[in-house]
Formats: structure tokens, sequence, C-alpha cells
């Protein structure tokens, strides 16, 4: 081994000073396998201990720095204010402001525990959310990431709930698309709501200063560069102020560009048995004869696992019978991402209703070239084209920037970008 080699951690195995000298002593007893094994085994214990709930938090300080003591004495909390009766204020609030977003119109009909994964080592480590609410009490951040429709929101959601019911932080669920409408600070958002009424910024510090609140951000995905921009100025700030705050950020893979460390989740697609108690339990017995007929269309058969393409083949194919073409069935697919309130109002805003000729542009350019994917330059320029031809029809006054359509259709749409190549979630959606 190299010295570089010899010093990585990956070479390292931890054990106390009797042990150490034995195993370095006896190399028949104790060959290289063996405690690669050892290190293999305890690694998968700890990594399921921390997923299991009610697991001790980890001290990830040992002292409290004299400046941060200072600000949570200039609070200027009444007496009455304790941690205690704070934390049971602000728990009571957090479930009334939950119970609000879960029943929204975006709210599965029949939610699910949809399976999580962490990859490490080049292995899966499957969980669910109840299992992400425990590891915060150890890590402190978190990122779940996902492809478009496979339920980052749903999940974040359900990660509240379970911290919430679970453990002895507030969890507070919020839209990061919601909060860069407005003027107010990431806490300043919250006390804003109906549930929070009674709540001051200064309790919310006070939790945050003892571990005892996770800020549960969603969509960063949706932010434009400014807002990301503002979001990390922020994050960073909450961080430096208060270390034990838990912050948890979903995001699609594109937009990694996340400021927090800490273990990086993927949300899994729905198995074949999730499908099935998802189509019972929205359209019975008619409902699961059209998962099975949708498994027998390829590439219907992969996108049925993503819930949101589920959902939109169980609501809303026509008279209750599953669409006769592969391409009906995509149909209503792309239907269901533009409907999407959120998204509906950033299309036509930003992009007035045009973003299916951009779509189109750019499928036909990539099936024209053989290929399943272009190159950012390239993309540019097929939009840049459209855009000439959408102006001289009247449709633009000023056009959008060439990048600022891509992010749009990649943030909000089928589009996927990965290295500065861009594709279609599935190549279903191209052809």
């Amino acid at each position: 081994m190299t010295p570089t080699e010899r010093r990585h951690h990956s070479n390292g195995i931890w054990l106390c000073q009797t042990h150490s000298k034995l195993v370095d002593g006896d190399d028949k007893t104790f060959p290289v396998d063996l405690l690669r094994k050892w290190k293999q085994d305890a690694k998968e214990q700890s990594f399921e201990a921390l997923l299991k709930p009610n697991a001790p938090r980890a001290v990830r300080i040992q002292g409290v720095d004299a400046a941060i003591e200072k600000l949570v004495g200039a609070l200027g909390l009444p007496a009455q204010d304790d941690l205690e009766s704070v934390a049971g204020q602000l728990h009571a609030s957090a479930d009334t402001d939950l119970a609000a977003f879960m029943r929204m119109a975006g709210w599965p009909q029949h939610p699910i525990a949809l399976n999580l994964k962490l990859i490490e080592d080049g292995k899966q480590r499957p969980f669910q959310a109840s299992g992400l609410a425990a590891a915060i009490n150890s890590f402190n951040e978190l990122a779940v990431i996902s492809p478009p429709g496979t339920g980052k929101t749903t999940t974040l959601l359900q990660v509240t709930q379970a911290i919430q019911s679970t453990t002895d932080s507030v969890a507070v669920f919020v839209p990061l698309g919601e909060w860069s409408s407005r003027s107010e600070s990431l806490l300043g958002t919250i006390v804003r709501r109906a549930a929070f009424t009674q709540v001051r910024e200064q309790h919310l510090m006070l939790l945050a200063y003892h571990g005892r609140l996770v800020l549960a951000l969603d969509g960063w995905n949706e932010l434009d560069t400014t807002a990301r921009k503002r979001a990390t100025s922020e994050i960073r700030q909450l961080q430096r102020e208060f270390p034990q705050l838990g912050i948890i950020i979903s995001t699609r893979r594109r937009a990694l560009d996340i400021p927090i460390g800490g273990p990086i989740v993927e949300i899994d697609l729905l198995s074949l048995d999730q499908q099935i108690e998802i189509a019972r339990a929205l359209r019975g017995a008619p409902g699961e004869a059209m998962i099975e007929e949708a498994r027998r269309i390829a590439g219907v058969r992969e996108l049925i696992a993503i819930p949101l393409y589920l959902t939109a083949l169980l609501s809303r194919a026509p008279g209750g019978a599953m669409p006769t073409t592969k391409e009906e069935v995509l149909r209503l697919f792309a239907i269901q991402h533009e409907e999407s309130p959120e998204k509906a109002t950033t299309l036509r805003e930003s992009l007035f209703d045009c973003q299916r000729a951009f779509l189109t542009a750019i499928a036909s350019d990539a099936t024209r070239s053989a290929n399943t994917a272009l190159t950012e330059i390239r993309a540019k320029s097929v939009v840049k084209a459209i855009e000439d031809e959408l102006s001289a029809a009247g449709h633009f006054t000023v056009a959008p920037q060439p990048t600022a359509v891509l992010d749009l259709l990649v943030d909000h749409h089928t589009l996927v970008r990965s290295n500065d190549v861009l594709s279609f979630q599935h190549q279903q959606f191209q052809e």
C-alpha cells in the first residue's frame, strides 16, 4: 500500500489498547478478511442503531460558545417561558400546522410509507420515514433526494410527523417555494402561520439552541439562483448560531448545492406490493386490474413505480378503464405533472404556458440525432430557436434566457439534468 492508502480512513480499525496489540501481534488468528468483516459488521450495527426510534441523541458539542450563550440570554423571554413549557406549546402548534398540510389537495388519497435507502460502500440500506426521524437524533443534517414525482414532499411530511410522535423534538415543515415568495426569514415565515399565532421567533430559537427543533425544508430544487443564495445565507447563520439545530432538505438530484452536510437519503421506487395497495385503495379490484395491464406495457411498467404517475393513471383514466395506447397513458402523466398548482403557476408566469413547445423541440432534436440526451449547449440552441419562433408569433415580448427555460423544465417538468447533459425522466416521454 502507498502511504496515502495506509493513512486513509478506509484502512483504519479502531480497537482498545489491549485488543489492538493482540490483533497486531497475531496475524494468523486475525487475518485481513476477518478484520474487514468486523469493521463492516460494526458499521451495519451502528447504522441500524441510529435508525431505531428513541435512539440516544449524539453529543455534537463539548462546550457552549460564550457568544451563543449570550445570544440565548438576550432572547428576552419571560421567566415562565422555560424550555419544557415552550416545547409543549410548540409541539401542539406544529401538530396543528402539520394537519393543515395533510388536508391539502396534493396530499395522497392513500399515503403509504415510502421506501428510503442510504447508499454507502456500494450497499443499499433500506428503511422508512420512522427510521429517518430517529436518525435526526444522531445526524442533525440530512438530505432527501429523488427524481420528479417520487414523493419528496410526502416523505418529508411523514418524517415531520414521525419526529413529532417519536422524539422530544419539535419538527416544522417549510415549503421553500412558499418561503421564497416572502421577505421573512425561515423562522419568521413559520410564526406567521395560523397554527403559530402564540409563538415568537425567540421560542423557536430557544428550542434550536437546545437541539429540540428540526426544520424540514422542502423543495430546494424549486428555488431560483437568487432564492438559493438567500436560503444558503440564512441556513449558514442558523448553523453558526444554533449548532444543534436539525435540518432536513429535500431536492432533486440536479440541485445538490444544498448548504448542509450529513448523509444523503434517496427515495426508492414503489414495489409491486405498494402499487397494488394504492390501486386497491383508490379503485378497488378494477384498480388492481389496471396495474396488471399497465405492467404489460413496456415503459409504462417502469413509470407506475413512481407515485405521481401511478396516481395519475388510477385517478384520470377515462371511464375508469386503462387507456388503449401507450401515448394516452403518457399524456395523462404529462398533464398530471403540469396541473400541480405550484408547477402550473410557475410554468404560466415564466414560460407563458409554452413549455410543451420547448419540450417537443428538445425531444425532436434528440430523436433526430438518435440520442436520448442533449448536451446543455445543444439544448440551449434548440430553446433559442423556439423562442425566436414564439416571439415572432407574439407569444413573448421579452423571451426568457434559454438557461432559465431549461432550469424551469428540469425543476417543474419531466426533463432531468446530469453532468451538463439533459434528457427526459424516461425515454417514453421523449418518444
